[in-house]
């Protein structure tokens, strides 16, 4: 290892850990003696292959990665589901940059990128799962100290709207209307609508009911209950929480 001037730049030289001649150029003295310092101290801790790791782009990464770990590991049906993710969300954007180069704000970046493009929130989650386990290998390799992409985040995943029971009134509503019909299905139907409506599933509290259709929901409700119940064929404990006057 060495610092010598050469044709107006000064060059640190030194042998990487494969023993081959290496030389960087700088424009101050005092930087590239910097540098032969940091060399030195690599050496002598036997981590001289640290100043080329990551230097391969992530595209070239992807490829080590794909025959030492994901051939090994993976099953067909995941690997075929990563790569389509690769080859389609992930490559064309970042396949360029070195490892050491990537950044939680690449990261970010990109799924804004993905964004903007329309891809669903579902898909760029499981995008940047493929990508952080790919970085991951990364990192457990030596290429680079951490990964990146486990910083960048996401939107949380909506809530499913809950489903609003309907009120005793308009379900009566309802099964008056298919028991006027003249048709064989029409008493069916009504049973139908009675059994969805009334379970211990679907049921609603009446106490949480709109309290501006209590009085109108409780009393149809009950009359209803009371004159259709053997028509219906549904059970008289389900009739019964149906017809509840609510409070």
């Amino acid at each position: 290892m060495s610092v010598h001037q050469d044709r107006g730049k000064w060059k640190a030289k030194w042998r990487d850990a494969t023993g081959r001649q290496r030389a960087k150029s700088f424009d101050l003295k005092r930087d590239a003696k910097d540098w032969d310092a940091h060399v030195r101290r690599l050496s002598q801790r036997g981590e001289l292959a640290q100043l080329d790791a990551g230097t391969e782009t992530l595209a070239e990464h992807v490829e080590s990665w794909w025959r030492m770990y994901a051939a090994q590991t993976l099953g067909e049906r995941t690997r075929g589901t990563h790569a389509a993710q690769w080859d389609k969300h992930i490559e064309p954007h970042l396949g360029h940059i070195r490892l050491r180069d990537l950044d939680a704000q690449i990261v970010q970046s990109w799924l804004a990128d993905l964004a903007d493009l329309g891809v669903g929130l579902d898909t760029r989650k499981r995008s940047k799962a493929v990508l952080s386990g790919v970085v991951e290998r990364a990192v457990e390799w030596g290429r680079i100290p951490s990964n990146p992409v486990r910083v960048a985040k996401l939107p949380a995943s909506r809530r499913k709207r809950e489903v609003q029971p309907m009120p005793p009134s308009i379900v009566e509503s309802l099964r008056h209307q298919l028991l006027l019909r003249k048709d064989p299905l029409g008493l069916r139907n009504a049973t139908l609508v009675s059994v969805h409506a009334y379970s211990e599933e679907h049921a609603a509290d009446p106490r949480q009911q709109d309290q501006s259709s209590t009085a109108d929901g409780a009393a149809t409700g009950t009359a209803a209950c009371r004159s259709q119940r053997v028509a219906d064929g549904v059970r008289a404990s389900e009739r019964r929480r149906a017809c509840v006057p609510k409070e």
